[in-house]
C-alpha cells in the first residue's frame, strides 16, 4: 500500500507505543483522539490475524480483523 510520506512518521510512533495510555482510541499515545488515531487504524483496514499489516493495536474491539467497528470505536471518542 501506497502512503504519503507523513503518514510513516506517524506508523514511527506506534512502534514505540505505549500500552500504559489509558485514552480510549488513542492508538498513538499522544493523549489526545484525533484524526490522526483515526488514519492509522484506516491504514490497516480489512486486516486480520495472519496479514502481515495486521497490528493488534488497532483491533480496538479485539474480535481478529480491523473494520469499520475499529475505526468507530476511535471516531466516538
Amino acid at each position: 500500500m501506497r502512503l504519503a510520506k507523513g503518514f510513516w512518521v506517524l506508523m514511527a510512533k506506534i512502534v514505540s507505543w505505549n500500552p500504559s495510555c489509558d485514552l480510549p482510541g488513542d492508538v498513538n499515545c499522544d493523549c489526545a483522539v484525533d484524526m490522526s488515531d483515526i488514519m492509522l487504524v484506516a491504514a490497516r483496514w480489512n486486516t486480520s490475524v495472519g496479514d502481515d499489516d495486521y497490528n493488534q493495536a488497532y483491533d480496538l474491539d479485539g474480535d481478529g480483523d480491523i473494520d469499520i467497528v475499529d475505526i468507530m470505536l476511535v471516531a466516538v471518542h
